[in-house]
């Protein structure tokens, strides 16, 4: 993984060189925000009313924070800090613990080039959220930590090849652990490791 990565990053690195000697002013940009969730679930996950876990009752606290470096109009670093806790007030029982603190990580961390050397061409890559149309082949990159992150590790390449017409190529490689972490937890993101290449023609909307 650790060659191919480098092949990635020695390919776009002459791009931002080549739009960061433009020069234009930096600027900076963030924010946070925070949700809270009460969950409720009747059987729904073992569908029998015997189980003692068939009834779940718990909250969900997840903080995030993020920030974005323009160094030149064209390049621009971003990077989300991510943190999921849970208070579990079912099922009562021994084996199951009350509380959960997850993995503190980067969610996204990415550098975005858009239009280097005056080409018609959008580049985006590192750790980022994908969501293509309405979601229903590819929205959420890491399904089993719920709806705490979406993100996917990937090359996103947009070349706008006429006025009316854009095609696209995505390059995934994904762990199916958390990494980038902060705290050292690691847990289940994916099934199994996943790469794969999606490419698709689509036309602009006007």
């Amino acid at each position: 993984m650790k060659s191919e990565l480098q092949v990635l990053v020695w390919g776009v690195l002459p791009l931002v060189c080549s739009a960061v000697l433009a020069a234009e002013p930096a600027t900076w940009s963030g924010g946070a925000d925070l949700r809270l969730r009460e969950v409720v679930i009747e059987n729904a996950n073992a569908l029998d009313n015997t189980n003692a876990s068939a009834e779940r009752h718990f909250q969900r606290y997840r903080a995030r924070g993020w920030g974005q470096y323009a160094p030149t109009e064209g390049v621009k670093f971003d990077a989300r800090l991510t943190w999921e806790g849970r208070h579990y007030a079912k099922p009562e029982i021994a084996a199951f613990e009350k509380s959960y603190s997850g993995a503190l990580l980067f969610d996204n961390l990415n550098m975005a080039l858009d239009k280097p050397g005056g080409l018609p061409l959008a580049v985006k890559l590192g750790r980022q959220d994908i969501f293509l149309g309405n979601g229903w082949l590819v929205a959420d990159g890491t399904p089993i930590d719920g709806s705490r992150t979406s993100y996917l590790d990937a090359l996103r390449t947009t070349w706008t090849y006429s006025p009316a017409t854009k095609v696209e190529a995505i390059l995934i490689y994904q762990d199916a652990k958390t990494n980038l972490t902060l705290n050292n937890k690691t847990e289940d993101q994916t099934e199994q490791d996943e790469k794969g290449l999606i490419s698709s023609t689509r036309p602009i909307r006007q």
